[in-house]
């Protein structure tokens, strides 16, 4: 049996006992809806496949010296308990979108293996993503102040990368 990364989603949200009010995956349609509107938003190239190599906006950036970037969302994410869309980049595109919690995406996260990833505000004001190098990105003012402030209070765990 082959890995895939929609797989392992699925097994971790039904593990996990999650709600579809938690996490829940979007029609093709409204999917691919939502994928129009991010790359407007936030990606210069509409045809690359990783989005944080062509962000529209400077991010700022860093990896964590534990590898759990996904550990930290809900102290980044500006939405609290409301949704946002979490944009997972499988095996074979298209992308997959769902409509989640940040609570939902950091635990979902926590239970599978890394993949890249993109949690993007619902006003499209902000975007925050974790890349295959373990780097994670925010664009948008609410979104880079609570990575900012995140790095600041963990100065000892983190590998800036700055403004990119």
């Amino acid at each position: 049996m082959s890995y895939s990364v929609l797989d392992e989603l699925e097994r971790a949200r039904s593990e996990l006992a999650l709600s579809p009010a938690d996490l829940a995956p979007l029609p093709a349609a409204e999917a691919r809806a939502v994928v129009g509107q991010v790359l407007e938003a936030f990606v210069r190239e509409p045809s690359a496949r990783w989005w944080w190599d062509h962000l529209t906006k400077p991010a700022l950036g860093a990896s964590f010296h534990d590898g759990r970037a996904f550990a930290r969302l809900m102290r980044i994410l500006p939405v609290g308990q409301e949704k946002a869309w979490f944009i997972v980049e499988p095996d074979e595109l298209p992308f997959a979108v769902y409509s989640a919690s940040a609570r939902a995406i950091e635990q979902v996260l926590g239970e599978c293996p890394a993949f890249e990833y993109y949690v993007v505000g619902p006003g499209m004001d902000w975007l925050v993503c974790e890349n295959h190098h373990g780097v994670l990105k925010a664009v948008g003012a609410g979104a880079e102040s609570r990575l900012r402030t995140v790095l600041e209070t963990e100065a000892d765990q983190v590998e800036w990368s700055g403004r990119s």
